[in-house]
């Protein structure tokens, strides 16, 4: 009685466990795709499951139009919170940010600033460029030799020595300009000045420019006059040429007028100002004055406009082949 239990209990585990295995193998087939079974080449579409959802790829050319887009956009608001709008190229996106950013930084004048700008020739400009504008301003040479581009160096030693220069005690303090012209006119500033201070009309022919020359002799003989009138006294002696306007009212009739003009001729060049000769009553020496001191007044603005990159200067000139060629320089 006790065996036939036992075989009855096996045959139904045996039963169940056949059941269970033909149940597991429904499931996995009707999950499956079909293979067929006589030997035909199952496609890659049947046993691939397709995907559902698919995603487009951008091609390197629209990513292109897409920064180049974004960066124009950035250079015209001048926003360098735009330049993120770069997606694709890095390289293009710093680019974008030193360009903005180098434009703020000088404003700004903290070269600080500048070691945030990742192009290492850009970062080394906008130090140069700021140590120049401090140099200009403190009148500090020693600003001028931090500066990395020699020319530019020179030349702001150079500009700071001429306009030390209109102070020049001697013609050594000219001495350590290496530009030819910067130093001539350095040179004369200092031989105008002691000359006019010493009322020594021989020294002013050391001076090479004939304007400035001229001024010298005629501010020191207009000195030496003034000095003669014994009955104006002078409390102080005029040292420039509106002050030497002024005491041509000292004098009566012709020499009177020959002061005037002669002033005024002078005053053309001083002031940048053509205006002045017309007030000059002498009609020869008011079309000489209207001639050499207009062709020196735009020489002048055509030295200022090259030595300082300064347009505005150019732009002055009414000559207009100089002018251009002024601009062309810069």
């Amino acid at each position: 009685m006790r065996s036939n239990k036992g075989g009855i209990i096996a045959w139904l585990i045996f039963i169940l466990v056949i059941v269970i295995a033909f149940g597991t193998l429904y499931y996995f087939r009707s999950i499956s795709p079909t293979i067929p079974t006589d030997g035909t080449e199952v496609s890659e579409e049947v046993i691939t499951p397709k995907k559902k959802f698919t995603t487009k790829e951008i091609s390197e050319e629209k990513k292109a139009e897409i920064d180049s887009a974004a960066l124009e956009d950035a250079l015209s608001t001048g926003s360098i919170e735009d330049c993120e709008k770069i997606t694709y190229d890095d390289a293009l996106k710093q680019k974008c940010l030193d360009s903005l950013g180098y434009a703020v930084i000088l404003r700004s004048g903290d070269e600080i600033q500048c070691e945030k700008l990742f192009d290492k020739e850009l970062k080394q400009q906008c130090l140069d460029k700021i140590y120049y504008s401090d140099a200009m301003d403190t009148m500090d040479t020693s600003l001028c030799k931090k500066i990395s581009d020699e020319s530019l160096k020179q030349r702001c030693l150079d500009q700071i020595q001429v306009i030390m220069g209109k102070n020049a005690e001697s013609t050594e303090d000219c001495d350590s300009i290496l530009d030819i012209a910067l130093k001539q006119e350095c040179l004369n500033n200092y031989y105008y000045s002691s000359s006019i201070k010493e009322l020594d009309e021989e020294s002013c022919d050391n001076i090479t420019n004939s304007q400035l020359r001229d001024l010298c002799t005629t501010a020191i003989a207009d000195n030496l006059k003034a000095d003669d009138v014994a009955e104006k006294e002078l409390a102080v002696m005029p040292q420039t040429t509106q002050e030497v306007l002024v005491t041509c009212d000292n004098y009566q009739g012709e020499q009177s007028q020959e002061c005037k003009d002669d002033a005024n001729y002078e005053l053309a060049f001083e002031e940048k100002d053509i205006s002045y000769c017309n007030r000059i009553l002498d009609t020869s020496k008011q079309k000489e004055c209207i001639d050499k001191q207009g062709d020196s007044i735009n020489q002048y603005y055509f030295r200022q406009g090259t030595t300082y990159g300064d347009a505005s200067m150019c732009e002055k000139i009414t000559n207009t082949s100089l002018k251009i060629l002024c601009l062309d320089l810069i």
